[in-house]
């Protein structure tokens, strides 16, 4: 592996807000094929991408790899779409072999020859920070990888993986976790403001807390008992009075409902939403969530009623 002299993968496309694609082919958690098939799918890519909103971003290990198949076969015909996908470090997967057999089955799913861009999750089996990073360069060298970046990192990490990464002339394009009203870490330990300081796109996973932020739990409970289990782990003793402000605030801005001034606020915290989607209308409503601005002081008071205060 020959380092490059030029710097790869140094700006994604501009974008305000990204698809998200974790309950596509998902039954388990998402009830995949109850309320939505495979053609809702297909009208939600072709209503997006002809609106402008082309940014779609799945991982390896949705539904065992079918999210993926699903996004490469509805995206085929479109070649402008930006698709992400991320690598899930896994205990049995020991370095360079196993990270590039993965990366060639994601290409595989995506009908793609380049991945635009490839996130790789926290370190947690044998493949430390240094190989990882390699073996993303290395991808990025062969024309497999456009872009790379990193998910679920602490801000020690985030240094590390930037600099090896640096070393082989690739830079680090994205960074992504959890943040929302609910889930706020990010601002307090450091990895907001690394991306703020250096101008690196922060992407916000599960922006509406699996759906809690939209409101529409708390007088329908959720049935599935693997998708409770999973919102079980958010703080929700606040919930209602925080949706009815969400709400409120809304209704200054044409109507404006919880789902949108949630996604709003993340957008107003120099945050990029992964919205999950399963629809077309569902896609185009959480797009609207950035046809207006927060006031100062209305992200200041949302915050108020959030775990995690100013």
């Amino acid at each position: 592996f020959k380092r490059k002299d030029e710097r790869a993968g140094t700006m994604l496309p501009y974008f305000k807000i990204a698809i998200g694609t974790w309950s596509w082919g998902n039954r388990l958690i998402w009830d995949y094929g109850l309320d939505t098939e495979e053609t809702d799918l297909a009208d939600l890519v072709k209503s997006a991408i002809s609106e402008g909103s082309r940014y779609f971003f799945t991982n390896e290990s949705f539904s065992d790899g079918l999210g993926e198949s699903l996004l490469g076969k509805l995206t085929s015909a479109y070649p402008n779409a930006f698709l992400a996908t991320k690598f899930m470090p896994r205990f049995w997967r020991l370095g360079r072999v196993e990270f590039n057999a993965a990366l060639d089955r994601s290409l595989k799913r995506l009908r793609r020859q380049s991945i635009d861009l490839y996130l790789v999750d926290r370190p947690v089996g044998w493949m430390g920070l240094s190989m990882l990073a390699e073996c993303a360069a290395e991808g990025v060298e062969a024309g497999k990888i456009r872009n790379v970046g990193v998910s679920n990192f602490s801000a020690d990490q985030l240094e590390t993986f930037q600099e090896t990464l640096l070393r082989y002339g690739v830079s680090l394009s994205a960074v992504a976790s959890e943040y929302n009203l609910l889930r706020r870490d990010v601002e307090f330990n450091g990895v907001l403001d690394f991306c703020k300081t250096r101008n690196i796109p922060f992407l916000a996973e599960s922006p509406l807390a699996m759906g809690l932020l939209t409101g529409k739990y708390l007088y329908d409970p959720i049935q599935n008992g693997v998708r409770r289990n999973l919102v079980n782990r958010y703080p929700t003793d606040r919930l209602e009075l925080l949706i009815r402000i969400l709400n409120s605030i809304g209704s200054e801005y044409q109507g404006m409902d919880a789902t949108r001034v949630a996604l709003n606020w993340v957008g107003a915290k120099g945050a990029i939403p992964i919205a999950g989607a399963k629809s077309a209308a569902q896609e185009e409503h959480n797009r609207s969530a950035f046809t207006f601005t927060l006031s100062d002081d209305q992200i200041h008071h949302l915050q108020e009623f959030t775990p995690d205060r100013d």
